[in-house]
């Protein structure tokens, strides 16, 4: 009835939430550089969002920046609490791509 409105291209564009067992990998721009290590980036990441702890896996630091696994509910609420701290006008933890 309303099809004659809407763009024939038109997609549908909901946001799904995270299924439970779904994972996402996180970039997060501090490294051994910024004298990081696993347990300080977990703590420094906990601080913030109040995670626990065993929620984080497959953690990989490298000079610069590293990367954590995290369930994806998790890692939208800790997208959500760095979304405004910023490292050079970059995000300090965002998605992997």
């Amino acid at each position: 009835a309303y099809s004659k409105h809407f763009n024939k291209n038109y997609k549908n564009l909901t946001k799904t939430a995270p299924q439970k067992n779904e994972k996402i990998r996180l970039f997060i721009a501090k490294g051994k550089a910024a004298k990081m290590d696993k347990r300080k980036l977990i703590e420094y990441i906990s601080s913030k969002t109040g995670s626990s702890k065993s929620c984080f896996q497959d953690i990989v630091v490298f000079d610069n920046f590293s990367f954590v696994t995290v369930p994806a509910i998790e890692g939208e609420v800790i997208l959500k609490a760095f979304k405004n701290v910023k490292n050079q006008r970059r995000p300090v933890i965002d998605k992997a791509k």
